[in-house]
């Protein structure tokens, strides 16, 4: 069995900013290039509620290491990221 996954606890705001909730909902809309069209207009910033969500802990499964296998990675927001916490949390998705 190799599942492999990310489970997280985070912390979620409200985006507000209306320039903002736009730009999330067009870059929703590229990340899934397959799909077309929908069945009904593309919703709006006043249609939908948008959240950021900032990370405390991110678990990373993969079972290909044994079953039931998890690596824990914090997150730290009053730390900015470096090089090498990307590089750490990049290996552990691996």
């Amino acid at each position: 069995m190799e599942i492999t996954g990310l489970s997280m606890a985070a912390h979620a705001q409200p985006v507000v900013d209306p320039t903002e909730a736009e730009k999330a909902l067009r870059l929703l809309m590229q990340k899934y290039t397959q799909q077309q069209s929908l069945p009904l207009p593309m919703p709006t910033p006043a249609d939908v509620r948008i959240f950021r969500v900032t990370p405390t802990v991110i678990s990373v499964l993969d079972y290909s290491k044994g079953f039931g296998h998890s690596d824990l990675v914090t997150y730290e927001p009053s730390q900015p990221a470096t090089p090498e916490s990307t590089i750490a949390l990049a290996t552990a998705l691996r």
